[in-house]
C-alpha cells in the first residue's frame, strides 16, 4: 500500500491494480468497439478470468444451494461461467454506451419496443405525480436508468465508493448517460421531493447491506435481510413503486415492467413489511426467469435472522 492525498492514506495493491485494469478494458475495447463486437471481447476475458475467481465461485454455490434448497437445476461451472459472461457483457455495453449515448440507442434496444416501454412507464409517472423505479442487479441496471431518462426527469440512488479513483469513473459514465444521482446518506426528503414533482427516482435494492435500515422477507423462500427505503421513499412521496428489469434478450436489452405497487395511506409497520414483500417478490420472479443475468456472487442471505446461520 501507498500514501496518496488524493484517495486516502492507504490504498491496497489489488485496488491499483484494479483501476489499472479497468483502464486497459476501456482503452482495448469498451469505449471503440460497438456492442456486437464488444460482446466477444467480453466473452474471451471472462472465460480467461473465470478459473482465477474462485471465492466468486464459492458465493455462487452457497447463494445456488440457500435458494434451491440444496438442489439448484444448473450445474455450477457452466452457470457461474453465463453470470460471468453476461456481466462481462453489460459491463463493456455500459462503456461503450456511456461515449456514444443516443447514437447507440439503436444498437442495444430495439427502439419501437423501447418507446412502448417509455410511454407506459411514463403514463404510470403522469397519473400518479412522480414514480420510484425498484430493480435488481440484474441484466444492465445502469442502462435501465439511462434508458428511463430519454423520457423522465431521472435520477437514482446509490452508495458513494470509498475508493476515489472507482467513485469518480462511475459518476464519470452515469453523468454521460443522463441521469443524475442521490447518495444513500442524502436527506429522505430531498429524494421524496424529486418524486413529488414528478420525477422519477430509481433504485436497485436487492443486495444485503447491514448498515442500512431493512427487514427479514422472503426471498426464494428464505428470509433475506431486505432495506426498507423504498417502501418509506414510497410511503412519504405518497407514489407507486414499479419494478423494472433491464433484460438481455434476443441480441437486445429489453425493459421488463412488473405490475405498480401503490402505497397505503397510513405508514405502519405492518404496511412497510407489505411492500417490501411485495416489491422483493417481483425481483424474485425476474432472478427466476433470467437467472444467469443476476449477481449471484453477493452473499444475499449474509445476515441472518437471530439464533440462525448463513444458509438457514
Amino acid at each position: 500500500m501507498y500514501n496518496n492525498p488524493m484517495t486516502g492514506p492507504m490504498v491496497p495493491l489489488r485496488k491499483r491494480i484494479g483501476v489499472r485494469i479497468i483502464n486497459l478494458l476501456i482503452a482495448a475495447g469498451g469505449k471503440h468497439l460497438p456492442p456486437h463486437r464488444n460482446r466477444v471481447f467480453s466473452r474471451i476475458v471472462m472465460k480467461i478470468a473465470a478459473p482465477f475467481i474462485k471465492r466468486g465461485m464459492r458465493v455462487v454455490r452457497q447463494n445456488l444451494n440457500t435458494a434451491f434448497d440444496g438442489k439448484p437445476p444448473f450445474k455450477l461451472v457452466p452457470f457461474y461461467e453465463r453470470v460471468l459472461a453476461n456481466f462481462s457483457r453489460a459491463v463493456f455495453d455500459l462503456i461503450y454506451a456511456s461515449w456514444h449515448w443516443t447514437a447507440c440507442v439503436p444498437e442495444l434496444f430495439d427502439e419501437e419496443e423501447l418507446d412502448a416501454a417509455l410511454n407506459h412507464a411514463d403514463r404510470i409517472r403522469a397519473e400518479n405525480g412522480g414514480v420510484l423505479v425498484v430493480s435488481g442487479h440484474i441484466g444492465s441496471w445502469e442502462l435501465l436508468g439511462a434508458a428511463l431518462a430519454l423520457r423522465m426527469d431521472t435520477k437514482a440512488v446509490a452508495r458513494s465508493i470509498a475508493f476515489a479513483p472507482y467513485n469518480d469513473a462511475v459518476m464519470d459514465v452515469r453523468s454521460r448517460l443522463g441521469y443524475g444521482i442521490f447518495f444513500q446518506d442524502d436527506p429522505i426528503t430531498q429524494m421524496a421531493k424529486h418524486v413529488r414533482s414528478g420525477g422519477l427516482l430509481g433504485l436497485i435494492a436487492d443486495q444485503d447491506i447491514a448498515h442500512n435500515a431493512g427487514i427479514f422477507v422472503p426471498f426464494f423462500g428464505v428470509e433475506a435481510y431486505t432495506p426498507t427505503g423504498p417502501a418509506a421513499l414510497s410511503m412519504l412521496a405518497k407514489a407507486p413503486i414499479l419494478p423494472i428489469f433491464c433484460i438481455y434478450e434476443g441480441g437486445r436489452y429489453r425493459l421488463k415492467i412488473f405490475d405498480p405497487i401503490f402505497p397505503p395511506e397510513r405508514r405502519s409497520e405492518e404496511s412497510i413489511y407489505e411492500i417490501t414483500v411485495k416489491w422483493q417478490a417481483a425481483v424474485e420472479e425476474a432472478v427466476r426467469r433470467w437467472p444467469d443475468q443476476w449477481a449471484w456472487f453477493h452473499k444475499r442471505w449474509k445476515t441472518r435472522p437471530q439464533g440462525k446461520k448463513e444458509g438457514e
